[in-house]
């Protein structure tokens, strides 16, 4: 501890502290935006991944990127990793969510 009796700040690559009585993610557990992994063929053609929403969100987030002048597509998402048991991608599943593409627009 230092003077001011605090810990010092975590250095990178330190495990986090418990936070609030929650433990830590499982190392077998994708992080949270792992859930959806992006389609190959999709990268092949020049899309970028962004992330993974749905309703509302997904909704405004599709329009706002049309509005910046992208082409959007959106692609539910998959049930996670082979061989990876992930109770969020199975969540996100059965939600609904769907995994944001975009690309610069081609001219013509």
């Amino acid at each position: 501890m230092s003077a001011g009796g605090s810990a010092p700040p975590p250095r990178r690559g330190d495990p986090l502290p418990i936070v609030a009585g929650v433990p830590p993610r499982p190392a077998s557990s994708p992080p949270p935006d792992d859930l959806g992994e992006a389609d190959p063929a999709r990268l092949a053609q020049g899309w970028e991944r962004r992330f993974i929403a749905q309703g509302a969100r997904l909704d405004e987030m599709m329009r706002l990127y049309e509005a910046l002048g992208y082409e959007v597509a959106a692609d539910p998402v998959s049930g996670g990793r082979p061989g990876v048991e992930c109770e969020g991608c199975r969540l996100a599943t059965g939600l609904g969510f769907k995994l944001i593409y975009t690309r610069s627009r081609r001219t013509s």
